[in-house]
């Protein structure tokens, strides 16, 4: 699906844009410094699903059946990761849906009406099928209705008393109660200290925001930026906290159901705020568990490249040593598709062959990808003229060895795993994860 504010393509799954932070689903509207910071926020490519050529000559019957089974593994645990991420979701409306409703009776009992009214309003957005919310608000308009219409003089002495409990409210950081009074008082008299009631609002709205989101109340946090931006749109500072929650969301919704989403919308925010809650241990969870899922599917090359972007978060043993014996695998995979039986040894190619292997990742400009290599004879010296396949998918290009004996495919434009081949030369082909801003370096060499 689309967005329908910004236009960018989103998972269907999905409540919040990750690139603007406007809903994608039907919901509710709601409730967010004055100097917010000035950074921008580029959006990212949505990676395209990953393709991969299979190693060896064949596939046993054996085999079928262990990746069969592993299939429907992968989709119970995505099953599971789906309704537990909905069922936390809605425990958390649930719980805030209750604190508003808690303080509306609350208002309703002192006979402040529209107080009342504005928070049993924001316990049936989190909760629509809460009946005695709505029972509640029907019984607050009502009285607020029969209400003695109140001079023009008693309008703005009230207006009047809640800006000043407001501001006070405000000044001791206690934004969502300052948050009612101010709207109280915009209630009663829209042009009473406009400007005043305008900053301190947009101040409120975005440090409720923030609190919100350090509570995990993220669905709200969004809903009180979103008000801040109606008195400051396009506030950089504003959109880059709705971001950073978007994501944050998104990445939750897809844990343990989809690890190569995760890491995505986890890998964003890492890179905008390294810090920003438990992104930094969740990004390394994720690339692990990933990690573990492709070494079992026997994509060892690409298995590596998620255990070397967990160790660059942080240094663990028993990773480092997953890592390596990936790598191992990579650089030289076991002939056929089965797993070898105990005492039984990978039979070396024969000779004369060309075995592909990746090499490593070096940082280049952001946004390039980038996939080089040599082709190197059984001397170790470079062979010139060579014709080397990159393919993915349905998609090939072709480039020859300069004098060295490399070759380059510098024009890749999605984030996938590409096999690259020899053509008209025996050979095992290696298969390349491309990454955003990386150069992955790869080798052929000639076997003895």
């Amino acid at each position: 699906m689309f967005c329908p504010v910004c236009g960018r393509k989103v998972r269907r799954k999905i409540d919040f844009c990750p690139y603007c932070g406007i809903r994608l689903t039907p919901q509710k509207q709601s409730v967010g410094m004055e100097e917010a910071s000035e950074l921008q926020i580029e959006g990212e490519k949505k990676a395209a699903p990953r393709k991969r050529t299979p190693w060896g000559c064949g596939s046993s019957t054996l085999l079928v059946a262990a990746i069969s089974f592993a299939v429907l593994i992968i989709l119970a645990s995505a099953a599971l990761g789906i309704y537990q991420g909905v069922r936390e979701r809605n425990k958390l409306d649930s719980l805030a849906a209750s604190e508003h409703f808690n303080k509306g009776v609350a208002y309703l009992g002192r006979g402040e009406y529209e107080l009342a009214i504005a928070e049993l309003e924001s316990a049936i957005r989190l909760d629509p099928n809460n009946g005695e919310a709505r029972k509640k608000l029907e019984e607050a308009r009502t009285k607020l209705t029969a209400a003695p219409t109140p001079t023009s003089l008693i309008i703005l002495d009230t207006a009047a008393t809640h800006f000043s409990d407001g501001r006070s409210l405000y000044e001791r950081g206690l934004w969502d109660e300052a948050i009612a009074k101010l709207e109280a008082a915009l209630a009663l008299d829209p042009t009473y200290k406009q400007q005043e009631v305008a900053d301190m609002l947009f101040a409120c709205y975005y440090n409720s925001g923030i609190q919100l989101a350090s509570e995990d109340r993220m669905e709200e946090a969004l809903l009180r930026w979103s008000l801040a931006l109606e008195i400051r749109p396009g506030d950089a500072g504003v959109k880059r906290q709705q971001k950073l929650a978007s994501l944050y969301l998104a990445g939750m919704g897809y844990w343990q159901a989809d690890w190569e989403q995760a890491i995505e919308n986890f890998a964003e925010i890492y890179e905008i705020q390294p810090g920003y809650k438990d992104v930094a241990q969740r990004l390394y969870d994720a690339r692990v568990s990933y990690g573990d899922q492709l070494y079992e599917t026997q994509q060892w090359c690409v298995a590596q490249a998620q255990y070397e972007g967990a160790l660059e978060i942080h240094d663990s043993p028993e990773v480092r040593a997953k890592r390596d014996d990936a790598a191992s695998r990579c650089a030289n995979p076991p002939e056929g598709t089965g797993t070898p039986e105990p005492g039984t040894e990978t039979p070396a190619p024969p000779g004369g062959t060309f075995v592909g292997r990746f090499v490593e990742y070096k940082s280049v400009e952001k946004h390039l990808m980038m996939v080089r290599g040599y082709v190197y004879d059984v001397s170790g010296e470079g062979v010139p003229g060579i014709q080397v396949r990159i393919s993915a998918y349905d998609w090939s290009a072709i480039a020859v060895t300069d004098g060295a004996g490399l070759f380059s495919f510098d024009g890749l434009s999605n984030p996938l795993t590409y096999t690259l081949t020899l053509i008209d030369l025996p050979v095992q082909p290696v298969d390349v994860l491309a990454q955003e801003s990386r150069l992955a370096w790869t080798e052929f060499r000639q076997m003895p």
